[in-house]
């Protein structure tokens, strides 16, 4: 019996290497008011230098590896439609100071573009702050105390990289399940290539 799969090679070597899991892209700003989030492998390939070097016994590790990293972003990037690359666009939040209160006036959109209940975003906030907040009738969140956008931005970012983005393929697209047994959190990536779970802390 014949499994049709989808195979790509490496034109350097007929072999496979890891790639360095420490090399990991953090959240980008762009210029258009929106966080962009770089999808399945963590890093741009822009910021990879193109190499034509081909590999040989007498090729130095570091060439090896640096070879390698450019041809797997290079076979990465013209073959979007098997790795399903994309970038995630999530609107900054919008922040004000107002009557000694800090005003979240997106934040209603913003849990909804990460796929996150608004309560426990809330309560994540709260605990890095160690203040209390509450959420208004329009989706806004309240806090108590003056805090600008970019500690507003950063904390929003925390809670995006440990509970939202798949540590292995980068997706926003995943979820928080309980595991009734354990009783342990478990951060689910939705991405049927990936599908990676992993234990994180309970808000």
């Amino acid at each position: 019996m014949t499994t049709n799969t989808n195979l790509v090679k490496l034109n350097s070597i007929d072999s496979f290497k890891i790639i360095n899991p420490n090399l990991e892209n953090g959240i980008n700003d762009d210029s258009d008011g929106t966080l962009v989030f770089d999808e399945d492998v963590g890093l741009d390939v822009e910021t990879i230098n193109q190499s034509n070097t081909k590999i040989n016994i007498l090729t130095s590790p570091d060439s090896v590896y640096i070879t390698l990293v450019d041809e797997i972003y290079d076979t990465i990037s013209e073959n979007s439609e098997l790795f399903g690359n994309k970038k995630n666009h999530i609107d900054k939040p919008d922040v004000k100071y107002e009557n000694r209160k800090t005003f979240w006036y997106n934040y209603g959109k913003n849990c909804y573009q990460i796929n996150r209940n608004m309560d426990q975003l809330k309560r994540f906030i709260e605990k890095e702050l160690a203040v209390e907040s509450s959420i208004n009738d329009k989706s806004n969140l309240i806090i108590r105390g003056k805090y600008n956008f970019a500690m507003i931005a950063n904390i929003y970012k925390k809670y995006i990289i440990n509970y939202v983005r798949c540590s292995t393929c980068k997706s926003i697209e995943t979820t928080i399940e309980r595991n009734s047994s354990n009783r342990l959190d478990y951060l689910k990536c939705s991405n049927p290539k990936c599908n990676t779970c992993k234990v994180v802390i309970k808000v």
